[in-house]
């Protein structure tokens, strides 16, 4: 039971985090905002940041039981993070 509680947990806490980008980007392209780039570019900026979470998560071998150090917390704070931006430049250059 609690292996799924912190399933769930981790689902709606990225469904927040990824629907946040998006209502942000939509809001800085309403408001004007944005620097002025090139859709090629963010596109790109995007499957980058998307790219580098994804690896970068991929070789990270060494964890502790609990999960709680803070290279750990380290690591996850950088994942969301990149994919927050992923998505947010996602967001930007379909608009």
């Amino acid at each position: 039971m609690k292996k799924t509680m912190k399933l769930l947990r981790n689902f709606f806490l990225s469904l927040l985090l990824m629907g946040s980008a998006v209502v942000v980007g939509i809001l800085i392209d309403s408001y004007k905002l944005g620097i002025p780039t090139n859709q090629g570019i963010l596109a790109l900026g995007s499957a980058f940041c998307f790219a580098v979470a994804t690896l970068g998560r991929l070789g990270w071998a060494e964890q502790t039981w609990g999960g709680k150090t803070f290279a750990e917390r380290l690591d996850d704070w950088v994942f969301y993070i990149m994919y927050w931006i992923g998505m947010y430049l996602a967001t930007v250059s379909i608009i």
